[in-house]
């Protein structure tokens, strides 16, 4: 299996467990980078947002957990 069909299939698993879509790595990886981002230069918004924003990284955790070794090398 090529690494794009498992973040795929991975994405589609965790779809199916209840995230809103089959997000990809790329996204939620963007997603973490952003929220870093914002954090380092003083995050403003309400606690609920940061928890909501969040979900980036606990998604990075769950796939984390599903992907193979090559898609989680590159």
């Amino acid at each position: 299996m090529s690494p794009e069909d498992n973040e795929a299939a991975v994405g589609e698993r965790l779809h199916r467990r209840g995230w809103r879509k089959a997000f990809t790595v790329e996204e939620m990886v963007a997603g973490w980078a952003w929220l870093v981002g914002q954090v380092e230069r003083g995050y403003e918004d309400d606690v609920e947002e940061y928890v909501n924003e969040l979900s980036c990284r606990n998604w990075l955790h769950e796939a984390w957990l599903l992907l193979d070794d090559r898609t989680v090398l590159l």
